[in-house]
């Protein structure tokens, strides 16, 4: 009844790629081109502070809304990652405070040795500046993970870690 079996043709991946940059680059192993640290993009190899990269681009999107390189294919976005410094936070959500802003940005360095070196360097420029923030309600142990991004939901209790 008009079925037929699909054929692969090796020309058509670049378009497969595009369409589905996710699912193709998953099942490849080379990662998701969404998340992909600089040195991902450019295949050299990765180590934890390629995490903290994509750590940051998680963490943006997640206060921003969006992610800070935009393009028509996931291939505009992975390049734009190695040629471009990611759009400052605070112009996409005014309202997130400076420090959050500095650490994404800091996450974000394409120059390895800019970028955060651990992720407990992370971790600690999170605990400074929140200690230093005595007028926010939210207990220290929840603002490591809602980074005081417009304040906790109504109930955070699921939202943190430890408790």
């Amino acid at each position: 009844m008009g079925w037929t079996t699909p054929k692969f043709q090796t020309s058509a991946w670049p378009n497969r790629w595009q369409k589905a940059p996710h699912d193709y680059a998953c099942r490849s192993g080379l990662g998701t081109p969404r998340y992909m640290s600089p040195k991902q993009v450019e295949g050299k190899p990765v180590e934890q502070r390629s995490d903290i990269y994509s750590l940051g681009l998680i963490v943006y999107e997640m206060v921003a809304g969006e992610v800070p390189f935009k393009g028509d294919s996931a291939f505009q976005e992975m390049y734009q990652r190695v040629t471009q410094k990611p759009r400052n936070p605070k112009e996409v959500n005014p309202d997130l405070p400076d420090y959050v802003a500095r650490i994404l940005l800091h996450c974000l360095e394409r120059d390895l040795t800019l970028r955060y070196q651990q992720a407990r360097d992370v971790l600690r420029d999170l605990e400074s500046e929140t200690s230093a923030t005595p007028s926010r309600s939210v207990p220290r142990a929840r603002s490591r993970l809602l980074l005081h991004c417009g304040g906790p939901p109504a109930d955070c209790s699921s939202f943190c870690f430890g408790e």
